[in-house]
């Protein structure tokens, strides 16, 4: 009974990660989406590009690239923080 399961489970795995379909399964659905959406990610380039590098004279505050920069940095430093952290006695 155990052996079927095992046998199961490994044949399984072994379709979804072997013989690259994971791979196919991905291409796949990044075309499928680009279909749906007619492809924004190339149709909107140049205004992506305008959103995230421009800056306003009189804005107040950050700007989006800045905020993701400063996101990253503090999610990083915390990783850093949990991963050398003295071990409690």
């Amino acid at each position: 009974m155990l052996e079927s399961v095992k046998w199961m489970i490994e044949s399984v795995n072994n379709f979804l990660w072997g013989k690259n379909i994971l791979v196919f399964l991905l291409v796949g659905s990044a075309i499928y989406f680009s279909i749906r959406t007619r492809f924004m990610q190339f149709r909107l380039f140049k205004t992506i590009l305008k959103t995230l590098f421009h800056k306003e004279e009189n804005q107040k505050g950050i700007s989006s690239l800045e905020t993701f920069f400063w996101g990253r940095l503090a999610v990083s430093e915390r990783e850093i923080l949990q991963e050398w952290s003295l071990p409690s006695q």
